[in-house]
């Protein structure tokens, strides 16, 4: 099941790969050893070139620890991790330059682009031949992967967003705090309840802070849809999406856009002396990876986590929830295409559970869900305060069936729609005009970017 051949001549990269292994069997010789040993011995070991994104020294030192793992079951097979700061532009210029890495990271929104540029190998060789189904994995991420009914991206890591919110805000406020709300109406009546003013109209409590960044989840759980994939279509417009808008708007003006401003300015839950923290904001959004700021900023705030609310607060409805996550997929050309698969099944099938809780990512590989939960409350002990929930994020995972579009513009889609959010809060235009501004604006980049491919 080996790659395609480098059909341009002698690679640099096979170049390089040839003089080091030569000169290890140089050296063996000098140890003592026959030529023909030595020859054996330097070849004996592989080495995967994996090229991933960086993350921080603290997030890239707990990944590298999966490719040790890996090498103590494989010895003959060395994993050297790369880390760099613009994944996408990188792979592709080395692709273009014949040096492509064995293995490469690529996020749920460039991995269906990367396939249809024909930067990855095909993997379903490997589903078939491992007994694999895209059932097995979380579907929107898997889609992420799959170009013309062919998947080129290996679903990695998973984000699982829930809502967060502090029990004792809702015990002061006169809500049961074992009962968070399961409708968009119910919840914007917690919030209503939540909400305090001083004597001078300013806000000192806050039920939810709402970010441009929460709007393609709004988006969905309205009902709405972001692209037409079989058309092509911007539908930003959807009016589906343009009720979740409004909704938000009308959120906002309840507490007057000064103070909506002012409260963004905050810090965020991620920082110390945030609004959380000090017991003047109820919810927020975010993955289970924020217990570790939570003990460290709110160590003192008595919290749960909850589903995100939809409509009516049926299940059918979560599965308009949003996930988002990254990839892994072997460039064309790899000598080590076997092995990359072998190193890719390990870590993220495998081994899924352990891998997302040494590098704190949830599993994109269902049937690992449970066993990534209890090694996340084994790891934190059942006295953390988010030890209970992790099982709301496990969910998740199973309802989740959406994700961004995956499309060449879908960075340029995210910056006009947090200008559209703006636009929207501060009066400037309503959620129609806006959204409309934003299909068109987008539309016109993306029959740009696909003229070109």
């Amino acid at each position: 099941m080996k790659s395609k051949q480098n059909l341009t001549g002698f690679s640099r990269r096979q170049f390089l790969k040839t003089t080091a292994t030569a000169a290890l069997a140089t050296g063996l010789v000098k140890a003592g050893l026959s030529p023909t040993a030595a020859r054996v011995l330097a070849q004996d070991q592989i080495t995967l070139d994996l090229l991933t994104a960086n993350w921080g020294g603290n997030y890239n030192e707990l990944f590298t620890n999966i490719g040790t793992l890996f090498t103590e079951q494989n010895p003959d097979i060395v994993v050297e991790w790369e880390f760099v700061e613009d994944i996408h532009t990188t792979l592709l210029t080395r692709f273009a330059g014949g040096v492509a890495p064995d293995l490469a990271l690529t996020y749920a929104v460039q991995a269906n682009t990367l396939a249809r540029l024909g930067t990855f190998e095909s993997l379903n060789p490997y589903l078939e031949a491992d007994n694999l189904d895209p059932a097995d994995f979380v579907s929107a991420l898997y889609q992420q992967g799959v170009y013309d009914g062919t998947l080129y991206a290996l679903p990695g890591g998973a984000d699982y967003f829930a809502m967060v919110y502090s029990k004792d805000i809702y015990r002061e406020a006169g809500l049961d705090p074992e009962k968070p709300p399961v409708t968009l109406a119910e919840f914007m009546q917690y919030n209503e309840q939540i909400l305090q003013k001083d004597a001078n109209g300013n806000v000192t409590r806050l039920g939810y802070l709402p970010v441009s960044s929460h709007m393609p989840m709004w988006g969905y759980i309205f009902g709405g849809e972001w692209y037409d994939e079989e058309n092509q279509k911007i539908t930003a417009n959807d009016p589906a999406i343009v009720e979740a808008f409004e909704w938000v708007y009308d959120y906002v003006k309840q507490m007057d856009y000064s103070q909506f401003a002012t409260f963004s300015q905050r810090p965020g839950v991620f920082e110390p002396g945030n609004p959380f923290a000090s017991g003047q904001l109820a919810h927020f959004i975010e993955g289970f990876w924020v217990y570790d700021a939570l003990d460290s900023n709110s160590p003192d705030v008595d919290y749960g986590v909850m589903l995100l609310p939809t409509l009516t607060g049926a299940e059918v409805e979560r599965e308009n929830y949003m996930v988002g996550g990254w990839l892994f997929g072997i460039p064309i050309g790899t000598e080590n295409a076997d092995e990359a698969w072998q190193f890719m099944k390990f870590a993220f099938i495998d081994e899924a559970a352990r891998m997302g809780v040494d590098t704190l990512n949830g599993p994109a590989y269902l049937p690992a869900i449970p066993a990534w939960e209890q090694g996340l409350i084994d790891t934190l002990g059942e006295d953390n305060r988010m030890s209970p929930y992790f099982t709301v994020f496990g969910q998740i995972a199973g309802y989740a069936n959406r994700a961004w579009p995956a499309i060449p513009v879908s960075a340029y889609y995210t910056d006009e729609l947090a200008r559209a959010f703006d636009a929207v809060m501060i009066g400037e235009k309503t959620p129609q005009a806006a959204l409309d501004e934003v299909t068109n604006n987008v539309q016109a980049e993306l029959d740009a970017a696909l003229a070109q491919q």
